[in-house]
């Protein structure tokens, strides 16, 4: 992979699932999508992050080249990538739906992890002036560079109409004029009746990212009595030095 983009962590605000960031989970992200029918083409759209200790974050792609922000170049080229980042985005809105109605603790998990990872609001999309990769994870809100597709549920499976890209790329000015959008993610939580459970793949985190995770929230929860226990070698020290002294002057 190469490095395509770059910026500062104190930039923007770094979105959070649960109890990791979101830029954590490109590995779970990118072998759930792998094993449920997405091309290596359409995975390879998603930039890999990589935090830096100099608080600032390299995006790795495989592509050559200089990539920019979209609104750097010229209409033909944006249109060009809005039509084909229109159609990912409606095959991750049907898988999505699909996830829903699985009605199980898994679906509903990656159903809210694919909805941030993709929400409309918080991509940003760059461009070397052929191909074109979707840096992710952060909160961008309505900076002018970060195109949104109106109207982009995660709740509800559309029927694709041919065309379409053209009407959703027509009401992108509009949205840009409307302001900020809330940064809710678009999760109905009312369930979904379906008998038929779909024919789909569970992908979990690996155990060590699980191990991980329960480590960061223990020592949160329970730092005051971690700190006492690594007192506790020095409190007994020093409880045997002063019985030590009194027994000698006693």
């Amino acid at each position: 992979m190469n490095r395509i983009y770059t910026f500062s962590t104190k930039e923007f605000q770094p979105i959070s699932f649960k109890d990791v960031y979101l830029y954590d989970c490109f590995g779970s992200i990118y072998q759930f999508l792998k094993s449920n029918n997405f091309s290596i083409d359409e995975i390879n759209r998603l930039a890999k992050p990589e935090l830096k200790a100099n608080s600032a974050i390299d995006w790795y792609a495989n592509f050559n080249g200089e990539f920019k922000s979209l609104d750097r170049f010229d209409n033909t080229l944006k249109k060009k990538v809005m039509d084909e980042y229109v159609k990912l985005n409606d095959k991750v809105d049907r898988f999505c739906a699909q996830l829903k109605r699985m009605n199980t603790a898994d679906g509903k998990e990656w159903f809210e992890l694919l909805s941030a990872v993709f929400d409309p609001k918080n991509v940003l999309l760059v461009s070397n002036g052929n191909d074109w990769v979707v840096i992710w994870g952060w909160r961008f809100n309505s900076l002018n560079a970060n195109y949104r597709v109106p109207e982009f549920s995660r709740i509800e499976s559309t029927p694709v109409i041919e065309n379409q890209s053209d009407e959703k790329i027509s009401s992108i000015q509009e949205i840009k004029d409307e302001g900020p959008i809330e940064n809710e993610l678009p999760i109905d939580e009312t369930p979904v009746a379906d008998n038929q459970q779909e024919n789909i793949i569970k992908y979990k985190l690996p155990w060590w990212k699980r191990v991980l995770r329960f480590l960061r929230w223990f020592t949160y929860r329970f730092w005051l009595l971690l700190l006492f226990l690594a007192l506790l070698p020095l409190i007994f020290c020093l409880l045997c030095w002063v019985a030590k002294w009194l027994g000698l002057h006693l």
